[in-house]
């Protein structure tokens, strides 16, 4: 196995929800749409551990199946979602999303490139995983 692509987890939003968030207030949270696609469900305890809100919320959660459909949302403003890098890169550079605060958490999820043990030994792996590596990071 051979780890190709690490994800992070940025909190992003529309940027007319952004130019009205109070992101270190419970209460503000406590009417937010959180766009939970499978993927980062987990890790918003993070995202309420990295912003010191130990005040008691109920934050509303609309889950996906789709990571694409929560990113839709997300630029459509129908609330925040915890935006994987550099999935949601063109989106930022759009103008699409804007990012709510600085956190960044490592996701679950991270890319491999994975091969049995014996064709990644063999000369025709290593030159396989090369190109593939080569085309990744170029």
């Amino acid at each position: 196995m051979t780890a190709v692509l690490a994800v992070k987890l940025v909190l992003a939003a529309a940027p007319t929800v952004v130019a009205n968030a109070r992101v270190l207030e419970a209460a503000w949270w406590s009417k937010q749409n959180l766009l939970t696609p499978s993927v980062s469900e987990a890790a918003w305890e993070k995202v309420w551990l990295a912003l010191d809100l130990r005040e008691q919320m109920v934050p509303r959660h609309r889950r996906f199946s789709s990571y694409a459909a929560a990113l839709e949302a997300a630029c459509a403003g129908q609330g925040i979602l915890l935006a994987a890098l550099p999935f949601a890169e063109r989106e930022f550079g759009a103008g699409r999303l804007a990012r709510l605060s600085k956190i960044r958490i490592s996701s679950p999820v991270g890319y491999s490139i994975v091969m049995r043990a014996e064709i990644a030994a063999s000369r025709r792996g290593r030159m396989l995983r090369q190109r593939l590596m080569t085309e990744i990071r170029g």
